[in-house]
């Protein structure tokens, strides 16, 4: 599993309660670099990080825009 030089740089940069979403963008990284496409790795990322650094959940695959649906198929 191999993190984004951004993502290393903010995980370096959270301590305590932080590191529940560090643990998330391993789960996220894992996912995306597995062997799913499209729909399923779009919900097994979901599955693992429901929500975004804010807290606010992550919408259903049904609410994506086409541009990030096409992300999640060319991944």
């Amino acid at each position: 599993m191999t993190l984004s030089d951004h993502d290393q740089r903010l995980l370096d940069q959270r301590s305590g309660a932080e590191m529940d979403r560090a643990a998330q963008l391993r789960a996220e990284s894992s996912v995306r670099a597995g062997p799913l496409r499209g729909q399923a790795a779009y919900e097994a990322s979901l599955a693992a990080c429901p929500t975004y650094h804010d807290g606010s959940p992550r919408p259903a695959w049904e609410k994506l825009c086409t541009v990030a649906r096409q992300s999640w198929e060319k991944a």
